[in-house]
């Protein structure tokens, strides 16, 4: 499980655009540290693996009812061609740290910046919460859920990209 460390993890800012992807050949997402300074980078679309981008906010119940069943299919489909990353899309990254201590996901959370919290990335707009985006190898969003959504429709729409 991922647990945040200290409060520097917690503040995360998002590169989801069409023109990152072209320009670096796929998806990453850039860890700040508190000061503004780059800590990190991670790479969303690497190639190898599709991504269950799962988009929430802290203070959603129906995110919140969904934490546990994404809990279990991240841990279902990892090392099987598909990881799941959750991105918050709070106000603020305040609130992450202790959702972080009540749901123990099984995956990495980010804080979304106001590029993605503006509709203006590969999320697009994200009127419902909770919206799912399943991303392929590519960074071609293939399917996207929003508000209710079934654990077997997410399984279906997985199941084909699992190996």
């Amino acid at each position: 499980m991922i647990k945040l460390a200290t409060p520097a993890v917690v503040i995360i800012m998002m590169a989801l655009s069409a023109r990152s992807a072209a320009a670096d050949g796929g998806l990453e997402l850039r860890r700040f540290t508190p000061d503004g300074t780059l800590a990190d980078k991670h790479a969303v679309i690497t190639g190898k693996d599709a991504v269950l981008i799962v988009v929430f906010a802290t203070w959603c119940q129906a995110c919140n009812k969904k934490m546990g069943m994404l809990n279990q299919l991240a841990n279902d489909v990892r090392d099987r061609g598909v990881r799941v990353a959750g991105v918050s899309v709070d106000e603020s990254h305040k609130p992450i740290a202790g959702w972080m201590d009540r749901h123990d996901p099984a995956f990495r959370v980010y804080f979304a910046d106001a590029e993605v919290r503006g509709g203006r990335s590969l999320l697009r707009s994200v009127g419902v919460l909770p919206t799912i985006v399943l991303v392929s190898t590519e960074g071609t969003v293939l399917r996207r859920f929003r508000g209710k959504i079934s654990e077997e429709a997410l399984r279906g729409a997985l199941r084909p990209l699992l190996h």
